[in-house]
């Protein structure tokens, strides 16, 4: 037997809105990774920048103070400073043992379970490496990422009621057209008009307008 015909709304709903869906998460991913990217980048540079600016003496706060980054007291930033003969100048945090690298650039170490992110500076005379917990870099970076996608996953389910109303709003001349052929009551009732109706729709109503006439003539 024929096949059950499908809603033409409901068809053209349910693409626009999986191409709408596609396109929203595939810019969210997108997005995402760029934040992530540049969120990286931001940490990584910020590691540079202490490692450039800070100062051989020990804070006002003590030799163990920890240079704190943000408002949460566990974000701290280790600085290590070393002199030519890697004796010891500063070390905010002695307690955490990070490998003393030869060469200026970026590393991952492992200090007791806890991975660190290290920026080690070579200068003329002494060594400096700025150490920050990875786990921390990775949370804060994560949340960057959500902040840039989550107004997009908001817009996503929003543009689906949008995608509807106008759906409706272009099937409305067919509605239009369907009531006026059921408001006929005798063949010999004007033809159907096309006025206000969308161009592709013209062809459609001259044909039946052809039938209705040939009807009439019957």
């Amino acid at each position: 037997g024929a096949g059950k015909m499908k809603p033409l709304r409901g068809a053209l709903t349910g693409w626009f809105i999986g191409l709408i869906t596609v396109i929203g998460v595939a810019g969210s991913i997108g997005t995402g990774l760029v934040s992530l990217n540049e969120e990286n980048g931001f940490l990584d540079d910020q590691l540079r920048q202490i490692a450039l600016s800070v100062g051989d003496t020990p804070s006002a706060a003590g030799e163990s103070s920890q240079i704190i980054s943000g408002a949460n007291p566990e974000d701290h930033i280790i600085v290590h400073i070393l002199d030519n003969n890697l004796e010891t100048i500063r070390n905010s945090d002695p307690a955490i043992d990070i490998p003393i690298e030869t060469a200026t650039g970026f590393y991952d170490h492992v200090n007791a379970g806890v991975q660190w992110r290290t920026f080690t500076l070579i200068a003329e005379n002494r060594v400096v490496q700025v150490s920050q917990q990875t786990e921390l870099r990775t949370e804060a970076a994560f949340g960057s990422m959500l902040n840039t996608i989550l107004p997009l996953a908001v817009l996503i389910p929003m543009s689906w009621i949008f995608v509807g109303w106008v759906v409706k709003r272009l099937l409305k001349p067919l509605q239009n057209l369907t009531a006026a052929l059921l408001a006929r009551r005798t063949a010999s009732d004007v033809v159907l008009s096309s006025k206000g109706l969308p161009e592709e729709l013209a062809p459609l109503v001259d044909a039946m307008n052809n039938v209705l006439v040939r009807q009439h003539e019957l």
